[in-house]
């Protein structure tokens, strides 16, 4: 009988040690669990980061492109050129002093009125 109780005994202490080796094995496997958790939490934290600065710097150049519109704008306004209309109409009038003007189809001495007047003595025919 004594060999059965041995039997009895080590076999439950054998099944003790491997409730301990499956609770370090458990311990491992949380603790594994854990560390993947833990790197995945930080790789998720980097790319938001990334994102964030992504966002940021397209916000950066979006107004600093308004920025320089806004400042060539204002430096347009600043050298706004005005037409010289009086240099333009006087420009006419000395035309006007030449005599008949021409085209570049009629040439400089421009149209004969005696070519406009198809034989009659007016320029409606009569």
């Amino acid at each position: 009988m004594s060999g059965v109780v041995t039997a009895i005994g080590v076999g439950g202490a054998a099944l003790a040690g491997g409730a301990t080796a499956l609770t370090a094995i458990g311990i491992g496997a949380a603790a594994g669990y854990a560390g993947y958790r833990a790197d995945k939490m930080a790789r998720d934290s980097v790319k938001a980061q990334i994102a964030g600065q992504k966002e940021a710097t397209a916000q950066a150049e979006k107004q600093a492109n308004q920025a320089a519109q806004l400042q060539t704008e204002e430096t347009n306004r600043a050298n706004r050129r005005n037409a010289d209309v009086a240099g333009i109409l006087s420009g006419i009038q000395q035309q006007a002093k030449g005599g008949q003007s021409g085209t570049l189809l009629t040439g400089a001495q421009g149209v004969d009125n005696s070519a406009l007047t198809l034989g009659k003595t007016t320029l409606l025919g009569g």
